[in-house]
């Protein structure tokens, strides 16, 4: 009788120790699937951020390659308007002189004939 309560005894401890060993199974798969979890979960963000940070970087170089285009053409714009301001004031020097010139022929300079009169 002794021994069958220490057979029962043991085959308890045993029956236990089974049960034990399966539970820290299961925590330990349980543990395993929530680390690939998260794993996973870090993975995807990673790709999420390295997409917007490319979207990002796309978006600026956009908006320096259109920058640069608009100064090049303000540039070009004020070039133009530089160059039409320099050939009228030389047409206005121009006819300044041709004006000089007339008006010595006809007998004096244009200030000799304002301050005559």
């Amino acid at each position: 009788m002794l021994e069958r309560s220490r057979r029962e005894d043991q085959e308890r401890l045993k029956t236990q120790q089974t049960a034990q060993q399966r539970l820290l199974a299961k925590q330990a798969e349980d543990d395993r699937r929530r680390v690939e979890q998260a794993r996973l979960e870090q993975k995807k963000l990673e790709q999420e951020r390295a997409n917007r940070d490319e979207a990002q970087t796309k978006l600026t170089a956009a908006k320096a390659k259109r920058d640069a285009e608009a100064a090049r053409q303000q540039a070009e714009i004020q070039k133009k308007h530089q160059r039409e301001i320099e050939e009228a004031a030389a047409k206005l020097k121009a006819a300044e002189a041709a004006y000089q010139a007339e008006v010595a022929k006809k007998g004096g300079t244009v200030k000799e004939k304002q301050d005559k009169q």
